[in-house]
């Protein structure tokens, strides 16, 4: 049985030998081209959290007065709560430009590309 080639990948020396400089989406929170998953115990608002984030970001309003957001697209993907769920905290988080894609889509979720 031949084995498969593992690619050419940068060590971490190399990666330590890189000048980076972190830019970031909302201020020493959410790093530009990062993904970013919250988990936690349902129930513990992590949808509106998210939601609420996510809206700062794609309205480019600071998020809870405290940390700056750079305008940029940004996505909710929800596998879990209901479209009345949603439906009801879109009532009461108002109107945004954040882009929502739910499982009752019958389109795949988005493919994302790092900016």
């Amino acid at each position: 049985m031949k084995r498969k080639r593992v690619p050419n990948l940068p060590t971490l020396g190399d990666i330590l030998q890189l000048d980076i400089k972190v830019e970031w989406v909302v201020d020493k929170l959410i790093p530009k081209q990062s993904v970013t998953v919250l988990h936690g115990k349902g129930g513990v608002g992590k949808t509106w959290l998210m939601l609420q984030m996510g809206s700062c970001v794609a309205d480019e309003i600071p998020f809870v007065g405290l940390l700056p957001a750079i305008k940029m697209e940004a996505y909710y993907v929800d596998f879990e709560n209901s479209l009345s769920v949603l439906h009801q905290r879109a009532t009461v988080l108002g109107k945004s430009g954040l882009k929502v894609w739910h499982v009752s889509n019958p389109k795949p979720p988005p493919v994302l590309t790092p900016i």
